[in-house]
């Protein structure tokens, strides 16, 4: 497989899957997307922490954001970038250097391999077996998906309450 090398570093929204790579003595990050596949020259777990610092946070920020919100302490999803509905979960601990990860929204289908292993179908058909369990990947989409269902609602409160101050006095959106 022949891939082109890039200097982009942040993750975007066409971004379906980080793997990790060895090429020559380092371990660089396969960066699948809708577009295709490229080598980014960082591990995956630096492109994840690069692109939470891009879209205005850090990756331990995130990382505290989720436990909060969810109580998940394990294999935390993330909220790369919750405004352009870019959340990923990693297969393995995050610091795991086998660890891949994977971008919830552009998953389409996933099942069990005879090997154990799962399946995953992504927004541009393209299939790829990844070696985590079936079990550890469903428990990976639904807590991912219990995150971004509690950032919805928590942004939903937001803008009722804002919506309140503003119809409490017309003249002002601060003055209570």
């Amino acid at each position: 497989m022949s891939h082109m090398k890039t200097d982009r570093k942040h993750i975007s929204g066409d971004v379906m899957l980080l793997r990790p790579l060895e090429y020559g003595h380092r371990i660089f990050t396969e960066v699948i997307s809708a577009q295709g596949s490229f080598l980014n020259p960082m591990k995956p777990i630096d492109v994840i922490k690069f692109s939470c610092e891009y879209y205005g946070s850090s990756l331990d920020g995130r990382i505290h954001g989720t436990k909060n919100m969810i109580q998940v302490t394990k294999k935390c999803p993330i909220m790369i970038s919750p405004e352009s509905d870019i959340f990923m979960f990693p297969t393995k601990s995050p610091f795991h250097p086998q660890c891949i990860w994977v971008a919830v929204n552009h998953v389409t289908h996933y099942q069990s391999t005879p090997t154990g292993e799962t399946s995953v179908t992504f927004t541009d058909k393209k299939v790829i077996q990844l070696p985590i369990s079936y079990a550890s990947f469903e428990q990976q989409m639904r807590k991912t998906a219990m995150l971004q269902i509690s950032y919805l609602n928590r942004q939903e409160k937001s803008k009722k309450q804002q919506s309140f101050l503003i119809t409490k006095n017309s003249r002002s959106p601060f003055h209570l």
